[in-house]
């Protein structure tokens, strides 16, 4: 009779943890083998758990040792010690046990004991308390259903909440992103018209960071030892501009033990307009050694290439250098890292939060008569060249075709031809707007500058009228209008 009660409370025991067993699997619905290599949640505080489960199965999360994981949080490795772990030898536990069936499974595993546990916790102080083994058996099944049920309902509440904050925590984040991007490119604005002491001055520019043609071995910020700001710290400075990708003329070996704590030390220069590593697939299904690549600028033209920005030689499709002066061009926006605290270079402490880029197109210049049409077939003709070809800048704009919208009753004719030349009024109007804005002359046609009395002149540049608003500035420059 002993055996058999034995036996009867064993199995109520054992079916009480089956039944919590399978509520919990009915729950995730984990009920396959893939099933269980798949986390729970990806939210909250499921990655750093899953973290520190990796770092204990690693060997790095031992009771009464520091928690410093030098493969995590470059350059300088992850500092945990500020954040104290009571169930370290639970966490070694079940770091162990993934090593057997891997991390994923093994916090299943963990969090299913849960439920299990307080279910025969709840028995076993129900037998305690000399309740019936079934009266005991029925009382736990239904706190295990009340549990269960509030628990998912928490859970479903706080998944939502922890949503919602999540999202308005983004939003705020990008809402500052854009506004230091917006104040820095009024800023440049405001540095282009102090320069030079017109309103007119400031052009098309882009965002652009900072990066050196080269890295010098060991120049380092963090090896100057002086502090920011003292009077002796010039070349604590000069190695923060010491900012390079490229390594002895070619891209950084990361397989390389030397290189790669250059590498780490070059990181720690990033502070004059960071240009961050962030590294994409270009492909999803591409699994090339070459399918990375390094996304430090915004590919507008979505041409798969980068467009630099300063002065370059001009080149033709074939690559080949067009004359030897180098004429300034507006490249690509340049993604800039923001610091956490911008007045310190990155560090594993200071971590970059976003990056910024921004375009600037002075609306005058998109609309200005200046920048408008062209006589690209042939600069020299008296009738019309204009050619629209593929509308990749404002000189394409078909001034012809805004007279023939504007007034069919006044311009009447518009015949636009790809291999001759235009005809029609609209056209001839058109030639002749474009033709007095130019400084090279075309033949038989005066411009501005032969019309103008010569204190009211435009101020003229080598594209048209510098005066982008269409005002006339007198040649000592001085604004009148000011």
């Amino acid at each position: 009779m002993k055996f058999l009660r034995f036996l009867g409370a064993r199995w109520r025991v054992a079916a009480l943890a089956l039944a919590a067993a399978l509520v919990w699997c009915g729950h995730y619905d984990k009920w396959t083998v893939a099933s269980w290599q798949v986390p729970t949640d990806y939210e909250g505080d499921a990655p750093e758990i899953l973290a520190q489960m990796r770092a204990a199965a690693d060997g790095d999360m031992w009771p009464l040792a520091p928690k410093v994981i030098e493969r995590l949080g470059a350059p300088f490795g992850a500092f945990w010690n500020a954040f104290p772990t009571p169930d370290k030898p639970l966490l070694l536990l079940v770091g162990l046990l993934s090593q057997w069936i891997g991390l994923f499974a093994a916090a299943n595993v963990v969090l299913m004991l849960a439920p299990v546990s307080a279910a025969l916790s709840f028995y076993f102080v129900a037998r305690w308390l000399r309740c019936r083994r079934g009266v005991a058996l029925v009382i736990t099944l239904i706190m295990l259903s009340v549990v269960t049920i509030t628990a998912v309902a928490f859970l479903m509440v706080a998944r939502r909440e922890r949503a919602a904050v999540a999202a308005a925590g983004e939003q705020a984040d990008v809402r500052i992103a854009a506004d230091a991007a917006l104040n820095r490119a009024r800023a440049r604005i405001l540095a282009q018209i102090a320069s030079s002491g017109m309103r007119e001055s400031p052009t098309l520019f882009v965002s652009t960071n900072f990066i050196a043609p080269f890295y010098t071995r060991g120049f380092t910020a963090a090896g100057q030892g002086l502090p920011l700001g003292a009077a002796q710290s010039n070349q604590w400075y000069s190695a923060l501009a010491n900012v390079s990708y490229l390594y002895q003329g070619r891209p950084f070996d990361l397989n390389n033990t030397a290189e790669i704590l250059e590498y780490r030390r070059m990181l720690a220069n990033l502070y004059y307009d960071p240009r961050v590593p962030v590294v994409a697939r270009i492909g999803r299904m591409d699994t090339r050694a070459d399918s990375f690549e390094d996304r430090f600028y915004l590919d507008l033209n979505r041409n798969g290439r980068f467009e630099t920005n300063g002065y370059i030689l001009q080149r033709d499709v074939a690559g080949r250098a067009i004359g030897t002066n180098r004429v300034w061009h507006v490249g690509d926006p340049e993604w800039i890292g923001v610091l956490a605290d911008p007045d310190r270079p990155h560090s594993g402490n200071n971590r970059f939060l976003y990056r910024i880029a921004y375009l600037v197109v002075p609306a005058d210049q998109t609309v200005d008569i200046n920048y408008s049409h062209n006589q690209a077939r042939n600069p020299d003709a008296t009738s019309s060249q204009f050619f629209r070809n593929q509308g990749v800048a404002p000189w394409e704009l078909n001034m012809a075709g805004l007279f023939r919208d504007l007034n069919t009753n006044l311009w009447q004719t518009y015949a636009y031809s790809t291999n001759a030349a235009n005809a029609g009024l609209t056209f001839e109007h058109a030639l002749n707007l474009w033709t007095h804005r130019q400084v090279a002359t075309v033949s038989g046609r005066a411009t501005a500058q032969d019309i103008l009395a010569e204190d009211s002149r435009p101020q003229l540049g080598v594209a048209g009228d510098t005066a982008a608003a269409s005002r006339v500035l007198p040649l000592n420059g001085v604004d009148d209008l000011s």
